[in-house]
């Protein structure tokens, strides 16, 4: 048994020294090189970028040319959709409902979603920064009196259509979504994440009288601002890895603090109120995303995302009755919830 163990050690040491011999004449290039230090010896012509390369059972990242990025940019078609239900327009004063807040619907928009990860920035984490837009999310909506009478009730002013004259009202909302985030992977399929997220949501809903009303024009505006900032949890997950096929879920969530204000007025020349509010708010979001492998650095990806915003103040929340704002300090209401969602195409490159 000793000998064999002293034949095994002398194997060792061997084929230690002539790795190191090796190393010694042979460079990357494969000719002379410097003086021997155990590397890794790699072709050049064979040597890929770095990057994340994916196959059937494995992730390989290339780290030998230290951090490493993946961008993404895509265009996103969202739906905006809400939880109004309140009566807008009566026909006549105490009559019946002619335009409730729940009819007003807005049509798909498109704006610009992208994302940069920077990999392995500090003790093994990724940097994740993302951003989101979209803004023209935007309505219009025009009754008219016909031979009865179209009339509105708000917290500050009433307004009355008759003899034919109608009442539009045109809605106006975009939001924004700014976030960075630190990924740290458990496994070769799920990767934990935290950070900080800023959203902000801008809305404006404007009532004008058309044809020959009482007083032609803008008889009401309600125009609202929420800034909602804070931390979010959240996780990937791999839910199918081929070679060149990749589809993954992605879920985060935070309690936010939304710092909300309202503008209030009727017409060039009507009363006027405004306040300002902070409360507590939520955000989560959900994707569903699919990329396929063109060649070692660029895919395409198509996507799904939902997002969900609840304790925010909406314009058209703003004029239910019985009034839900008023004095002291006329604040906000900002018991508002908003769902978007819909899909996204694009490209992802990473060098």
């Amino acid at each position: 048994m000793n000998a064999c163990k002293r034949i095994l050690s002398a194997a060792v040491v061997a084929w230690f020294c002539t790795v190191a011999w090796s190393s010694g004449q042979v460079g990357t290039d494969g000719v002379n090189g410097p003086e021997g230090n155990l590397n890794l010896l790699v072709s050049n012509d064979l040597l890929a970028p770095p990057g994340e390369y994916r196959g059937n059972d494995l992730v390989f990242r290339n780290r030998l040319g230290g951090m490493y990025f993946t961008a993404s940019a895509d265009i996103l078609a969202l739906e905006r959709v809400d939880n109004h239900s309140f009566t807008l327009l009566q026909s006549g004063p105490g009559g019946p409902e002619a335009l409730n807040a729940g009819d007003l619907y807005f049509e798909t928009r498109t704006g610009p979603k992208l994302n940069l990860i920077v990999h392995d920035i500090l003790f093994g984490c990724d940097l994740e920064l993302g951003y989101m837009a979209i803004d023209g999310f935007s309505l219009s909506k025009t009754l008219y009196s016909g031979d009865s009478s179209l009339f509105f009730d708000s917290p500050i002013l009433t307004a009355e259509a008759s003899g034919g004259a109608g009442i539009r009202f045109d809605y106006d909302s975009r939001i924004q979504s700014a976030e960075a985030n630190l990924r740290h992977d458990l496994g070769d399929r799920f990767s934990l994440l935290a950070g900080f997220r800023y959203v902000d949501l801008h809305e404006q809903f404007d009532g004008s009288f058309t044809a020959s009303g009482p007083a032609d024009g803008r008889f009401i505006t309600s125009n609202t601002d929420n800034h909602l900032y804070g931390f979010q949890l959240g996780g990937e997950l791999t839910v199918l890895r081929l070679q060149k096929i990749h589809v993954g879920a992605i879920a985060k969530a935070g309690i936010f603090s939304n710092q909300s204000d309202l503008n209030l007025y009727g017409g060039a020349d009507g009363p006027w109120v405004g306040g300002i509010r902070g409360q507590t708010a939520f955000l989560g979001e959900v994707n569903l995303v699919g990329s396929y492998l063109l060649s070692e650095s660029i895919a395409v990806r198509l996507g799904y995302q939902a997002m969900w915003l609840q304790g925010v103040a909406l314009a058209v929340d703003q004029l239910e009755m019985p009034a839900t704002i008023g004095p002291p300090g006329w604040n906000p209401d900002a018991k508002g919830s908003l769902f978007y969602h819909g899909a996204y195409l694009g490209v992802e490159i990473s060098f």
